[in-house]
């Protein structure tokens, strides 16, 4: 059976008219008919089915007024939807169309809109991805090898943006409401996405192949990470099949590093910065008589003034706008999705950033005044600024705090940081997921997150901030802001 998709319930007022219009002296009286709320205000149904319209008609007051005649509807569109004289909306074709409700009483009458979107309804056995609000439900699904996936689009205009594999056909460009589109996936792995209109809306198709998986890759992220003097970043080396798809149950790889004096690696690729430079960070790994090795590029700053980082939480530069003085580096640290560094004028030596993925960092020196203007072009309205000015104070270091999600557990637990402050999580070895439980921080909880990538939150109010991963029992952690 097909399942209508869930609609709001807020209750929409608009003014009633006599005789067309109501003169903007006239007051609003206490019984005399002056709006109508309707519930609910928008309506998403799914082609075959009906939602019912409630309308309340109300005095100058906003009180309900009992007695009068019923409602008459009206549908802009009878081919997409119908309404009857109960306030029944029937959807029968995938579009959108307006259903109007009217009341009239003693000489006035009241009148209210209501913009209906008629969505697909799929077959049986059909994969099948639906836009509620601004979220792609469900955010995760799991096909066999060389199945489609259909999505539906309602409530706004919508895209499906891939980053990384992309099936047959590619991205799907924007998309009004009422439209579908369908991606065959022909080859097993996993298949992130977004929508680049609105910020935090992804998801990923995950395809499984029936043949018997091969180990034949280690893949190791961050791949081009940095860390400060004395501090520390954990890399994630992963066990990959033929199709690009994580192997499970296998051994813990060893870890070597090109250059100990610049950077160490502990077991469980925990990476300490010793000083300025670059470290190739090397994982082995050997199944069956089969050895595989992934590498990171591991960039230590120098633990003096003159460096500045910037990071990408919530595709925002944060800092926006940054201020230093000639001869200091700033490293753009990235997280949460693909991300470039272009600049537009002043550029500084090396030019722009191009596109990177998540974990990666980079990194410009900027020997000469000026202002730095520059965007992600993969995101709309993700700015920033680097102001290189004379006589500007060293930056101070990178506030907050990074956590570890690593052997079902987040690590530290808990941490403390100051208002304002960011906390970056690190996912490790599987899928995790941050919900809070209570009080969230801006952009609120953080999906469910593949091994190697990370995301970030900012807390800009005190409290206690108490989490989960609803992907594993008793995987709690807490953020407490001072």
């Amino acid at each position: 059976m097909n399942k209508r998709i869930g609609v709001s319930l807020v209750g929409l007022v608009l003014a009633a008219c006599g005789g067309g219009a109501v003169s903007p002296s006239q007051p609003n009286e206490t019984g005399t008919l002056e709006s109508l709320a309707v519930a609910p205000t928008s309506v998403i149904v799914v082609e075959g089915e009906a939602v019912r319209l409630t309308v309340t008609p109300l005095d100058g007051a906003g009180n309900a007024l009992p007695g009068l005649p019923p409602a008459l509807f009206d549908s802009s569109d009878p081919v997409v939807a119908t309404v009857d004289t109960d306030g029944m909306v029937w959807g029968h074709t995938p579009g959108t169309t307006t259903v109007t409700a009217s009341v009239s009483a003693d000489g006035l009458t009241a009148n209210a809109t209501v913009p209906v979107t008629v969505a697909w309804a799929a077959q049986p056995g059909a994969h099948v991805v639906t836009t509620v609000g601004v979220t792609f439900s469900p955010a995760s699904i799991t096909i066999p090898e060389g199945d489609s996936v259909t999505w539906s689009f309602a409530g706004a205009v919508h895209n499906v943006t891939f980053n990384g594999a992309a099936p047959t056909g590619g991205n799907i460009p924007d998309q009004q409401t009422g439209a579908t589109a369908t991606r065959v996936f022909p080859a097993a792995g996993t298949y992130p996405y977004e929508c680049t209109i609105h910020s935090g809306m992804t998801g990923d198709v995950i395809v499984t192949s029936a043949a018997t998986p091969v180990y034949s890759t280690l893949s190791v992220s961050p791949t081009t990470p940095a860390v400060d003097v004395g501090t520390t970043v954990t890399l994630v080396a992963v066990p990959l099949d033929q199709h690009g798809s994580v192997i499970s149950g296998l051994p813990a790889p060893t870890w070597l590093s090109s250059d100990p004096a610049i950077a160490t690696v502990a077991s469980g690729g925990v990476v300490e910065g010793i000083a300025a430079g670059e470290a190739d960070i090397v994982a082995t790994l050997t199944v069956s008589g089969v050895t595989h090795t992934g590498a990171a590029r591991v960039t230590v700053l120098s633990d003096q003034p003159g460096s500045a980082t910037v990071t990408t939480p919530n595709r925002t530069f944060s800092p926006a706008n940054v201020l230093i003085a000639p001869g200091t580096t700033v490293t753009w640290q990235f997280s949460e999705s693909t991300h470039n560094v272009t600049f537009a004028g002043l550029s500084p030596p090396g030019g722009s950033i191009p596109d990177q993925p998540p974990g990666n960092s980079a990194s410009r020196s900027f020997p000469t005044e000026g202002t730095y203007d520059y965007e992600c072009t993969i995101h709309s309205g993700m700015v920033g600024s680097v102001v290189v000015q004379a006589g500007t104070p060293p930056p101070p270091p990178l506030p907050g705090a990074i956590v570890t999600a690593a052997n079902r557990e987040f690590t530290p637990d808990p941490v403390d940081i100051a208002v304002g402050e960011t906390v970056t999580w690190e996912f490790s070895d599987d899928v995790y997921n941050v919900t809070f439980d209570g009080p969230a921080p801006p952009g609120g909880n953080i999906p469910d997150s593949d091994p190697g990538t990370s995301a970030s939150r900012s807390f800009p109010v005190a409290g206690d901030y108490d989490y989960e991963s609803t992907l594993h029992t008793g995987m709690r952690g807490r953020v407490r802001v001072r």
